[in-house]
């Protein structure tokens, strides 16, 4: 969906969708308030930490980014999929208690 109401492609994730009409709404950064962002593809490989990670398998994501081309910070929406696949590998010492 297009921030216009127009659906343009069913594989993107909706919370990233209403994630960038608010961004080009705005288009500033949330870190340093510069208008200089892009929108990239990305490849991210998240693991857990310490040697308990090493037994999880990574979670590859594959997200639209928004990034600061001044200060570098970059924004994403985690997918349901590879956010219940955190949850599920999470280690038990750094959920919660």
């Amino acid at each position: 969906m297009r921030c216009d109401g127009a659906v343009f492609g069913a594989s993107v994730n909706l919370q990233y969708e209403r994630l960038l009409c608010a961004q080009r709404a705005f288009m500033t950064c949330k870190s340093c308030a510069t208008n200089e962002m892009a929108t990239l593809n990305g490849e991210v490989a998240i693991h857990f930490p310490g040697f308990e990670g090493l037994d999880k398998d990574i979670v590859w994501v594959f997200p639209k980014l928004m990034v600061c081309l001044q200060c570098g910070f970059v924004e994403f929406v985690l997918p349901d999929e590879q956010r219940e696949q955190l949850k599920k590998d999470s280690v038990p010492a750094l959920l919660p208690q």
